[in-house]
């Protein structure tokens, strides 16, 4: 572990903290939190190591997680499976935003679980990691090894292919590379690339 404090939850996919490593009371932290340090911290499992994760929830994989503010107001809700960017607003502060910005965002990572908008909880930002799949038919033949694609509006991820013209804004949205058979409107496993880092 790297700077985290504490868990409040009974695994990482099921962290929803109201304040930064949750909050002993108004009167105690002024609603900042116990641990704000620990916000845009990580931890990293490898392949064997003991992860704690809510099973009912979902199963997590050997990768790297980071602990992030999920930002306020946003369209879309934090939701298992779906691609969060870093929040060209807050720069260098461990926020995530569930909306693609148009300018300075960047892929954070993957949701975890359903988080509350302006909370603070896990992603995903490497490793083995389920992604919900776009909801529609999937623009590419799915195939292992098949390229994944953020589906900005949505936080989905789409099929891409080798044949397809890439350019800057494509090259910027590739997600990873699905280690499943991606089906549209289904979670599946990819290979999560990591990302630029942003503590």
């Amino acid at each position: 572990m790297n700077g985290i404090a504490v868990i409040n939850a009974t695994g990482i996919n099921n962290v929803n903290d109201a304040a930064a490593g949750g909050a002993y009371s108004a009167a105690e932290d002024g609603g900042v939190g116990r641990f704000p340090g620990q916000v845009g911290q990580t931890i990293d499992f490898r392949t064997g190591e003991v992860i704690s994760y809510d099973s009912t929830i979902g199963v997590l994989y050997s990768g790297r997680y980071q602990y992030v503010k999920f930002k306020a107001g946003t369209t879309l809700a934090p939701t298992k499976g779906l691609v969060c960017y870093w929040d060209p607003d807050l720069p260098g502060q461990g926020a995530v935003t569930m909306d693609a910005p148009t300018v300075g965002g960047s892929i954070a990572g993957v949701c975890l679980n359903s988080v509350t908008k302006g909370n603070y909880g896990f992603i995903q930002v490497s490793g083995v990691a389920t992604v919900l799949c776009k909801a529609s038919s999937l623009t590419r033949t799915a195939a292992v090894g098949i390229i994944g694609i953020a589906v900005t509006a949505a936080g989905t991820v789409d099929t891409t292919d080798t044949n397809d013209a890439v350019t800057g804004a494509t090259e910027a949205l590739v997600v990873g590379s699905f280690i499943e058979l991606p089906v549209a409107g289904s979670l599946k496993l990819l290979n999560l690339f990591p990302h630029r880092f942003i503590p």
